[in-house]
């Protein structure tokens, strides 16, 4: 009998994909914007903080800074553009690569080029926990046959059910969910409250939301109309947001160092 995890008897194990070419320079457009693309065969990005990269391809977006342990004060302010490639040969591959497979693909260039290592803990951190507030759920309920053509569209075409929007309006922040479960939401509250938001509320349908507030970036609270966070999930939703302490995943640098010379 052979051993776990071996090739039968004629058939090819898959080749893994690797990045053919790379290119990491560290930029100093650091009040520039910022763009990230997977194109066909690779990646192009432009003035991309290495914190976000390391979270993106840990599986760890929106994490909050205390789910981020270990990382030095120059590796949280460094950004830099990156373009990588895999060989012609290889392109349809990787256009049919999963999210997973193109992951360990952009640790493997961290792991290159900056030397990374890292690993992932559950500690007990203070979290928010989600629950109904008093008087119960302001949500509206979805409705199964409704295509949402009035609703959010991307790129001028439709979203349809599941569909989602964001974006700040002057100071306010605005979002918009359609035909969404309670688990949509949950990393935006986790982004606006810095704290991970753990579902507690028992709602297991699809609803129709939108949430307006006034996030923490922005200082100057003078507009009584828009309230913080804390406020507008019980006044906008009808739920709640309760400190609590919680299991998180965190992820510890281990080691790290600035980019080795292309």
């Amino acid at each position: 009998m052979g051993l776990a995890g071996s090739v039968a008897h004629g058939q090819t194990a898959k080749k893994p994909l690797t990045f053919d070419v790379v290119s990491v320079k560290v930029s100093d457009d650091v009040d520039g914007g910022m763009s990230w693309r997977t194109t066909p065969d690779g990646y192009h990005m432009v003035n991309v903080g290495l914190t976000s990269t390391v979270e993106w391809a840990y599986g760890m977006s929106n994490a909050t800074d205390d789910q981020l342990i270990g990382f030095p004060n120059w590796a949280r302010e460094l950004r830099f553009d990156l373009d990588a490639k895999v060989d012609a040969e290889d392109a349809a591959a990787f256009k049919a690569a999963s999210d997973d497979e193109k992951d360990a693909m952009l640790r493997g260039i961290l792991e290159d080029r900056f030397k990374l290592k890292a690993h992932k803990e559950t500690r007990e951190l203070p979290v928010y926990d989600l629950v109904v507030a008093r008087g119960g759920p302001k949500l509206k309920v979805a409705d199964p046959a409704n295509t949402y053509e009035n609703g959010v569209k991307f790129g001028g075409k439709v979203a349809g059910p599941g569909g989602m929007s964001t974006r700040m309006d002057g100071r306010v922040f605005r979002a918009e969910f359609q035909a969404c479960g309670i688990d949509r939401i949950l990393p935006l509250l986790t982004m606006l409250s810095e704290r991970t938001v753990i579902d507690k509320t028992g709602l297991t349908g699809k609803y129709d939301l939108k949430l307006a507030v006034t996030p923490k970036w922005v200082k100057d609270d003078t507009d009584a109309a828009v309230p913080r966070l804390l406020t507008a999930v019980p006044e906008q939703l009808g739920l709640k947001l309760e400190p609590a302490k919680g299991p998180v995943t965190v992820l510890v640098v281990d080691h790290v160092e600035k980019p080795s010379a292309n």
